[in-house]
């Protein structure tokens, strides 16, 4: 460490024994060099991976920035800690695979402001690499899934089997979406009891994530009414633990696999079309419109609504009126407004006849599409939604259609 300089200061990084066998703890200690330090305020960062980890705030507060690392503070697993002002510490009480890496601390002087504190200067230390070492076991782990691609509001469901062993396991779920950290879904302790990430824990609360312990090896998770965020990279880790005299637990350890599951978005490539045969009909005559619905993905058994729109001729603006809506369970609910329509109309969600066509229904035509889905509650919820572009139906007197036509003959 150099000794600092006026306002400069100087950051350094101590990690003991960087070579460690899974079980074993780790502390990463960041001491820092600087004069007049007790009227100061310095905020430490550590970082694994140059992903941010936990830090201390000017006031001395331990704030956890990563959940997973929060999650494992809460059970007693690691924890943050000034331990003057000169000296700042991490401890692991039982590192496992996903503590490998590389650590470093950023240290930021701090000045006080009306709005808080701000940055006037930081640093950062030199990096430690912490490797874990395996102890001989044969622990194995699989890891299959239901599908690797679903609609949004579809079920996913895992299943992680591990090898024969002798010890007790517990197992963890996460999911790692691109680049960035991994989450924890849940887990199932050693000792049985569930832990749930905190991003899921009302998902479960009303089924939506299901994990079960179906045998002392096999594991699964059930992800019911996914959403496009389910989507990305699932791991299961399975820890092996010996029970020592005392009770306490040691992690002996760690084995994981993943996977990649993408959760198709319901709007991906969804598109109305309308069409008719019959653009221009003589008065008294039936026309017929077409509702067309495509999408990047099966609509096979996909729950959607269809609502009929117009706007009546000579009427400026957009403002289309609701015709009649055909629900996703069949339901029809006309509108009161133009009752006429109902006495003279056959509609299906993809068809709109209309008999006895008069100067009334000469307008511009559209239809609407909604794709539900379930919501955390399981009630239906409006996933998409598309709009056809307009159709104009123009209804002309009997005869001059005729007329038009022999002309044209």
């Amino acid at each position: 460490t150099v000794t600092s300089m006026g306002r400069d200061f100087a950051v350094n990084v101590d990690a003991g024994r960087n070579d460690l066998t899974i079980g074993y703890p780790f502390n990463v200690t960041c001491s820092l060099k600087a004069q007049n330090l007790p009227a100061r305020f310095f905020q430490v960062v550590w970082l694994l991976n140059n992903s941010e980890i936990a830090r201390v705030d000017p006031h001395g507060v331990s704030i956890f920035i990563n959940a997973e690392y929060g999650i494992r503070e809460g059970l007693g697993e690691l924890n943050i800690a000034r331990k003057s002002k000169e000296n700042y510490v991490l401890k692991i009480h039982h590192v496992g695979l996903s503590d490998e890496g590389i650590y470093h601390c950023e240290v930021s002087e701090m000045e006080r402001t009306d709005a808080g504190f701000t940055a006037v200067q930081s640093k950062r230390s030199q990096d430690v690499f912490l490797n874990i070492k395996f102890l001989d076991s044969n622990l194995k782990v699989s890891l299959s899934s239901s599908s690797s691609q679903v609609t949004e509001g579809e079920s996913l469901t895992f299943r992680c089997d591990a090898s024969e062993t002798s010890t007790t396991l517990s197992m963890s779920w996460y999911l790692i979406r691109g680049q960035e950290q991994r989450e924890m879904i849940a887990s199932i302790e050693q000792d049985g009891s569930l832990r749930l990430g905190s991003t899921y824990q009302q998902r479960h609360y009303y089924g939506n994530i299901v994990v079960e312990k179906m045998s002392s090896r096999t594991f699964t998770l059930g992800i019911y009414n996914s959403l496009v965020t389910d989507g990305g990279r699932y791991v299961c880790q399975a820890t092996e633990w010996a029970l020592e005299t005392g009770g306490s637990w040691r992690k002996m350890n760690d084995q994981f696999e993943e996977m990649s599951v993408r959760v198709v978005p319901l709007s991906l490539g969804l598109k109305v079309a309308l069409m008719s045969r019959t653009p221009v009909v003589q008065s008294g005559s039936h026309f017929d419109l077409m509702c067309l619905v495509s999408a990047n993905y099966s609509l096979d058994g996909v729950p959607m609504s269809i609502i009929w729109q117009f706007l009546p001729s000579g009427i400026a603006g957009d403002y289309y009126q609701t015709l009649v809506k055909i629900s996703h369970d069949g339901t029809i609910e006309w509108s009161k407004k133009y009752p006429y329509f109902q006495t003279r109309t056959m509609v299906t969600k993809s068809k709109l006849r209309i008999h006895r066509a008069t100067k009334k229904e000469m307008a511009r035509y559209r239809c609407d599409v909604e794709i539900l889905r379930r919501d955390m509650e399981n009630k239906w919820m409006t996933g998409a939604t598309a709009t056809s572009s307009s159709l104009m139906i123009e209804v002309k007197p009997q005869g001059k259609l005729i007329f038009r036509q022999n002309k044209r003959a």
